[in-house]
């Protein structure tokens, strides 16, 4: 993630949060909940499902438009680098117009990347 990256929010998850996603989904993969399983697949310990860190993602991103200007999220990509171990205190960062980083410090290695688009009230599209 560049250094220069601009934060627009951030969001902590606890060492529960993959078991809590676990339950509320019915997505129970081990890795998300129980540390065993975690180490045995070669993560340091639970990590966080790949689908809960794209709804916290977009729900940072959606609170920073209400900040920034009266815009409606029209598209979001994300590609996953690494794993997000927990606990975890995680940042959204941009880098420029429709740029997008996840992850805990600018300089330091993301956790996804990606691009998203803002749609104006009047229906136009941009970054």
């Amino acid at each position: 993630m560049p250094s220069t990256a601009r934060e627009l929010g951030r969001w902590s998850a606890d060492r529960r949060a993959g078991r809590d996603y676990a339950l509320l989904t019915g997505d129970l993969n081990p890795i998300h909940w129980l540390r065993p399983a975690a180490r045995l697949a070669g993560f340091p310990g639970v990590i966080l499902h790949g689908f809960a860190i794209l709804a916290r993602t977009m729900e940072t991103l959606a609170a920073a438009q209400g900040r920034l200007a009266a815009s409606i999220q029209e598209e979001l990509e994300l590609r996953f680098l690494r794993p997000c171990v927990l606990p975890a205190d995680v940042g959204v960062w941009t880098a420029g117009p429709g740029d997008l980083f996840v992850g805990e410090r600018a300089g330091g290695p993301a956790i996804a990347c990606g691009r998203y688009s803002l749609r104006a009230p009047t229906g136009e599209v941009r970054p």
